[in-house]
């Protein structure tokens, strides 16, 4: 059983880009799957008490097309590597134009609560002929609010009003430990 960590460090290998998350096991069979991030559907993470004694998890992605998992894997990677993924997601523009129409501004892959991400698309728009918006509402993403102000600081904000009595009626734990109680 001290053998087996060891072991699976040198025939297990994966890698995480924005895009895809890549991960190869085996010695003499090997197999390869790589998974597109915006197919990630769920993240599990599971452990008995043989892992949990020598500090191990594994985690399981599910995909509308089946599962992988990272098996024996260290537990405080195990939660990293969790994070990470879940940390990445679409971000979503959206504007209304005088007559009160909706349009699909820009779409992106980035990261939650990230300003660089946002900063990113919002450059972009602009690079695309967006001029700043009149006013811009948006929910308690952190990330936004800077990029806003970096890229268009003479846009006006406004606190999406659902979000915010959502917010105010069910607090939860993670809105407040992300810095969203502040600011309103």
């Amino acid at each position: 059983m001290i053998v087996l960590p060891g072991i699976r460090y040198r025939v297990f290998w994966y890698a995480i880009s924005e895009t895809e998350i890549d991960l190869q096991k085996g010695i003499i069979f090997t197999t390869r799957s790589v998974v597109p991030m915006r197919r990630v559907q769920s993240l599990r993470t599971e452990r008995g008490p043989i892992a949990d004694h020598f500090r191990m998890a594994n985690l399981k992605i599910r995909t509308a097309a089946g599962s992988v998992s990272f098996s024996g894997l260290d537990r405080d990677e195990a939660d990293a590597v969790c994070a990470r993924i879940s940390q990445l997601c679409l971000l979503v523009l959206i504007g209304v134009r005088a007559d009160g129409r909706k349009e699909l501004v820009a779409l992106a892959d980035g990261y939650r609560e990230s300003t660089e991400s946002w900063a990113d698309l919002l450059r972009d728009a602009a690079r695309r002929g967006m001029h700043a918006p009149v006013l811009a509402i948006g929910d308690g993403a952190l990330g936004f609010w800077g990029a806003l102000r970096e890229v268009f600081p003479q846009a006006r904000t406004q606190r999406c009003w659902f979000h915010y009595a959502d917010l105010r009626v069910m607090p939860t734990r993670c809105s407040y430990s992300a810095g969203c109680g502040s600011g309103w």
